[in-house]
């Protein structure tokens, strides 16, 4: 078994203090950004969002204060992540502190010596319980459950403010779900977690995002009997594409969309199909462009503000959101910054495909795609995964560090 097999499967040493510290940030982390997605925050405030991500910011730099094995390799990579904050901060009107793709890079490099296993039982433990009080509080009045009618459809919010935060936090449990377990997921478990997507996206009418997460239940059958059978090494060829989904989502959607023409019959339909997906974000493009570290590019959307409306004043009363992930990043966070995570995220499933863990290969592939038409996966509490940059990328970088220095 080779170190980065070893790195990201067998460090199964008990907790220290290090790791308390960072379960006690994350979950910090966790409970504040589910309270403000949520009716929590709207009908009982209760809490200000920006000073629990400063409480968490401090708990990790205490964590960070405790000894390391290599002073040297932990002001490198600090060093690189800080200077990505900085770009972060002067292109984004200095509002660091609520932009996701800090605390991708803050929690990639606080998590760099914390074993994924545990990240990923942690997020589905606590994650379940907090989904599970939002929808139940928002069933039974504690907390209002919004209701959207329009268009020939019906919407829940289920406790949160948007319709779709309840499918994609649940693809994500459910994804955490069948790595955790891989093949020994009974199938009972698949059917189980299959029905839940279904009852949900018959209440919130999330269509897309329901839709990708039934393929990566499909998926998770597909791979359970073939190892039942066969080997479980990945396929070279389709294991190699997978490795590459990122980078071909991303091409195809910013591609799509600049191509797109209205004046053309089959592309009108598909843009149709898709909510306007590619006319919003060919027409963000044209206004906006893309700077190489971006931009705080102001957006509405279907999203409903802190007192629990929907709010266009911002854009004078125009939708313009822009739902594909790829082109948020690069107009948002710009190309520096997106291409590096783009490359850190083909490398780490790459990796996973040398390591033949093909549910991460699966579930990574899905996720791209699931990237082409909606930015939530772009957070860490909807999306996990974002966090095995550390396991397959930061941690074969240290363990490098420490064999050169001992020769």
């Amino acid at each position: 078994m080779n170190n980065q097999t070893a790195a990201f499967q067998l460090r199964t040493r008990r907790w220290t203090q290090k790791d308390f510290l960072f379960f006690l940030a994350y979950g910090l982390y966790l409970i504040g950004s589910v309270w403000d997605i949520s009716f929590f925050q709207i009908q009982y405030g209760g809490i200000a969002y920006k000073w629990v991500l400063f409480a968490v910011a401090v708990i990790l730099i205490l964590k960070e204060c405790f000894p390391v094995d290599d002073i040297r390799r932990s002001v490198i990579v600090g060093a690189v992540t800080f200077a990505c904050l900085a770009a972060v901060f002067l292109s984004h009107n200095h509002d660091l502190i609520l932009n996701p793709v800090t605390w991708i890079m803050i929690f990639v490099f606080t998590a760099r010596d914390v074993e994924f296993r545990k990240i990923a039982d942690f997020t589905l433990k606590l994650g379940s319980l907090l989904f599970i009080i939002t929808v139940v509080c928002s069933g039974i009045g504690i907390i209002r459950n919004y209701v959207e009618i329009g268009g020939g459809r019906t919407r829940h919010y289920l406790g949160f403010k948007y319709a779709l935060y309840p499918s994609v936090f649940l693809s994500n449990l459910t994804a955490l779900a069948i790595w955790l377990k891989k093949d020994q997921m009974p199938w009972r478990g698949l059917i189980a977690f299959a029905v839940l997507n279904l009852l949900i996206f018959s209440l919130t009418d999330a269509r897309l995002a329901v839709m990708l997460c039934l393929l990566m239940i499909f998926g998770a059958a597909a791979l359970k009997w073939r190892h039942a059978r066969k080997s479980k090494k990945a396929p070279k060829r389709h294991g190699r594409m997978l490795a590459f989904a990122f980078v071909f989502c991303m091409i195809l959607s910013v591609g799509a969309t600049l191509a797109y023409s209205n004046n053309v019959p089959w592309q009108s339909k598909l843009n149709l199909k898709l909510g306007h997906r590619l006319e919003l974000g060919q027409n963000s493009l044209q206004e906006h462009g893309v700077r190489p570290f971006g931009e705080a590019i102001i957006m509405s959307g279907n999203a409903l503000n802190d007192k629990g409306h929907r709010d266009l004043s911002k854009t004078h009363g125009v939708y313009n959101y822009v739902d594909c992930m790829y082109i948020q990043m690069f107009q948002n966070f710009g190309w520096v910054l997106t291409t590096l995570l783009i490359a850190l995220m083909t490398l780490a499933l790459y990796r996973a495909y040398q390591n033949g863990d093909t549910y991460l290969l699966m579930i990574g592939g899905i996720l791209a795609l699931h990237g082409t038409i909606d930015d939530l996966i772009l957070n860490i509490y909807q999306n996990t995964f974002w966090l095995i940059l550390s396991p397959l990328v930061i941690w074969p970088l240290v363990e490098k560090a420490r064999q050169a220095r001992r020769k």
